[in-house]
């Protein structure tokens, strides 16, 4: 089964975890999946969306969403600028991007996209 999204700990205080895409597939069809894995992992507080493989660098690529340690609280899903995220938080995302560039076949980027994350 392919796997669409990884979980990480977060570095940074404001968020619990980060949640990258690693596939075009939309975050909500993974939700009940994402609710387990991080209920297994005993995270409860803000969670971080980074999801540049399926919206791309576009003011839609980061979303924050409340996780109560069963459930996501989807009134609380929000898109989150770029712009407030911390500089800790922006070195992990662009470094995580940075390893995963040559497999995010399935994706929105194009391969200039792709060549460029892996050059960063």
């Amino acid at each position: 089964m392919k796997k669409h999204f990884d979980l990480q700990k977060s570095p940074s205080e404001r968020f619990k975890a980060i949640v990258f895409s690693l596939d075009s597939s939309r975050p909500e069809s993974y939700f009940g999946k994402l609710e387990r894995d991080l209920g297994k992992q005993g995270i409860s507080g803000t969670i971080l969306l980074d999801l540049l493989a399926c919206n791309g660098s576009s003011s839609r690529r980061f979303f924050a969403v409340d996780f109560d340690g069963n459930k996501l609280n989807l009134v609380s899903f929000r898109a989150e600028p770029a712009r407030s995220l911390d500089d800790d938080t922006v070195r992990f995302c662009a470094s995580f991007y940075e390893k995963k560039a040559p497999s995010l076949h399935s994706t929105v980027l194009s391969v200039a996209s792709r060549r460029r994350l892996s050059a960063a």
